[in-house]
């Protein structure tokens, strides 16, 4: 299991404009929209279930059930939660949200296809992110889920023993920049087509219309979870 950080807004600190200019403004420089999202496969090579980590202290700041997609999403088991924080990393927070609604319930699910005990151990294999490896999260694990083992991925070693590192964020991240990158373009089209100068063409910046388009590419990507 690893977490990552998507940015919903695609910034740069180079654009087009004039040579010689003293003073060039940038789209969108002063914004940085972003959530993280939770991946993990199993040795089966099955694709769990996302967890997608929003800013914020209450429901609010997570997609509105009426989002379009949403019933999807939700039905594909993509989980949505806030970091109870002004960041959206994850915390000891979601990830015991993490650990309930989705890895549990797929332990379950392999012990009762494969006929195994219900006592049957099981293997974490994470990372040395600080909430993975504080006094709360381990006590956490001894009390609540005693047939699971931690093992870590050494110090300085994600890029080459972390797996999900290693195998699924560069192309998570692709996908997920492509298509903001394809909302945007077709953003900036519609605007261009009703008329507009390239001047008057306004960025799209606001959080609602972001926040819905990730939670829409996630859902995409989502398809694929077993």
């Amino acid at each position: 299991m690893d977490q990552t950080g998507i940015l919903i807004l695609l910034m740069h600190l180079k654009t087009y404009h004039n040579k010689g200019a003293c003073q060039v403004d940038l789209a969108a420089k002063d914004k940085k929209h972003a959530y993280t999202v939770c991946v993990a496969t199993s040795a089966d090579g099955d694709i769990l279930p996302f967890q997608q980590i929003w800013s914020g202290k209450t429901k609010a700041s997570l997609p509105s059930a009426s989002a379009p997609g949403y019933p999807e999403a939700i039905e594909l088991g993509i989980k949505f939660t806030m970091a109870s924080s002004s960041s959206h990393f994850s915390t000891l927070k979601t990830m015991k949200e993490w650990m309930t609604d989705i890895l549990v319930p797929y332990i379950k699910l392999a012990i009762e296809n494969n006929n195994l005990p219900t006592d049957q151990k099981s293997i974490l294999f994470i990372d040395c992110y600080p909430v993975h490896i504080s006094q709360e999260f381990y006590s956490y694990i001894l009390e609540e889920h005693p047939n699971m083992f931690l093992i870590f991925v050494p110090a300085n070693c994600t890029g080459i023993f972390q797996l999900a590192d290693v195998g699924i964020q560069q192309i998570l991240k692709h996908y997920l920049c492509q298509q903001t990158l394809n909302y945007l373009v077709a953003s900036h089209k519609m605007q261009l087509a009703s008329g507009l100068t390239p001047r008057q063409v306004k960025f799209t910046t606001p959080l609602p219309m972001l926040f819905l388009w990730g939670k829409a590419s996630l859902n995409g990507l989502g398809k694929n979870v077993q």
